[in-house]
């Protein structure tokens, strides 16, 4: 299962990298610099900066920290000699961070996620007591010269074409722009948004301040982080429906128009 969602995270980041690339039968030849009058604006777009926490809740709850929390006490119950995550640890299982760096110029998209876990060949009711904390997750960049994409458990390195194509969003400005019934704007880590409340009670508050460079600001579904990996909508808060399995997006950090770490957005 981790294989497959690790896999499947690469495929949408690989997507999301080329999402400027022209397609091979487009006469048009433009660059970075000439947008097309209908288009958005990308000549004064400001750099990016997002980090973010991403939970799934079942009932509001974790259900991958409260199964840990469980295994841990049934192993402590049956007097086995138990080794838990550290205290300061123990918050990141089945949570995700994730970060991404964008400008004019440079993409870049790292995210982890965390599971506490026994050793892979955990033989005796001992090892399976001893949990450690397990990472996962994909970290990907992408210029005009060149492509990197790194698998964060196993460290495969994948290494391709650039894309000299890329502007700040994909889609048109106008896209999302009018807002939806029952949207309502907040200001979300010192941005503002868009909140769409479904009829569940699951919620998501969209990014308002990128329409003039292609972001969509409103919605009219609930968050999905499989989706869209933030190529035309940023989702900057989320909250599960109370009474059923969904997700949890938290951004911790959102800064626009400051000057990347380059350093930290390199694979």
């Amino acid at each position: 299962m981790r294989t497959g969602r690790v896999t499947g995270l690469a495929f949408a980041l690989l997507l999301f990298l080329g999402a400027g690339c022209s397609d091979a039968g487009d006469q048009d030849e433009r660059r970075p610099g000439s947008p097309d009058p209908a288009s958005p604006d990308a000549g004064d777009a400001p750099s990016l900066y997002l980090d973010q926490v991403v939970q799934m809740l079942e009932n509001g709850r974790n259900a991958q920290l409260e199964g840990y929390r469980h295994r841990v006490e049934s192993c402590r119950n049956a007097g086995i000699a138990t080794q838990p995550l550290p205290s300061s640890d123990e918050h990141l299982v089945g949570t995700s961070r994730w970060r991404m760096w964008r400008d004019r110029e440079h993409l870049a998209y790292r995210m982890e996620t965390w599971h506490a876990e026994p050793p892979d060949a955990a033989g005796t009711p001992e090892a399976l007591c001893t949990f450690t904390l397990a990472l996962t997750g994909i970290h990907g960049y992408v210029d005009a010269q060149r492509s990197i994409l790194v698998d964060l458990e196993t460290g495969a390195r994948t290494e391709g074409e650039g894309n000299p194509d890329i502007v700040l969003a994909s889609v048109d400005a106008s896209s999302g722009s009018d807002p939806q019934a029952g949207s309502a704007p907040e200001t979300v880590a010192g941005q503002s948004c868009n909140r769409w409340r479904s009829q569940r009670g699951g919620t998501a508050c969209v990014w308002s301040g990128g329409a003039r460079w292609g972001f969509a600001s409103h919605t009219d579904r609930g968050f999905n982080p499989g989706a869209g990996m933030h190529a035309d909508q940023i989702v900057l808060d989320a909250d599960a429906p109370p009474d059923a399995i969904g997700y949890e997006l938290e951004t911790t950090t959102f800064v626009v128009g400051a000057p990347l770490d380059q350093d930290a957005m390199m694979p």
